[in-house]
């Protein structure tokens, strides 16, 4: 079983891997987001805990460099499906 890190887990397409890949049920996930304590986070932990292999979220923030290498440790696969900051 890997570790698969899906950045953007709490937007449309973010969401939507950790989605897929928790109906494949061979994967454990996690999501990176910002912060685990916003609404948005709050909102997708509730779905995603219906799996066995969500592992829950860790925070990161592309925008700070620093806080990417513990993010990703361990993993197998990165998923990167987050919007930078700013862009519309």
């Amino acid at each position: 079983m890997g570790k698969i890190v899906v950045f953007g887990a709490t937007g449309a397409q973010g969401s939507s891997v950790v989605s897929a890949v928790l109906a494949q049920a061979k994967h454990d996930v996690y999501g990176v987001t910002r912060s685990k304590s916003s609404a948005s986070a709050t909102a997708k932990e509730t779905g995603y805990k219906a799996s066995a292999h969500w592992k829950g979220f860790v925070e990161a923030d592309a925008d700070k460099p620093e806080t990417l290498p513990a993010a990703v440790a361990g993993a197998d696969v990165v998923s990167e499906a987050a919007e930078p900051k700013g862009c519309t």
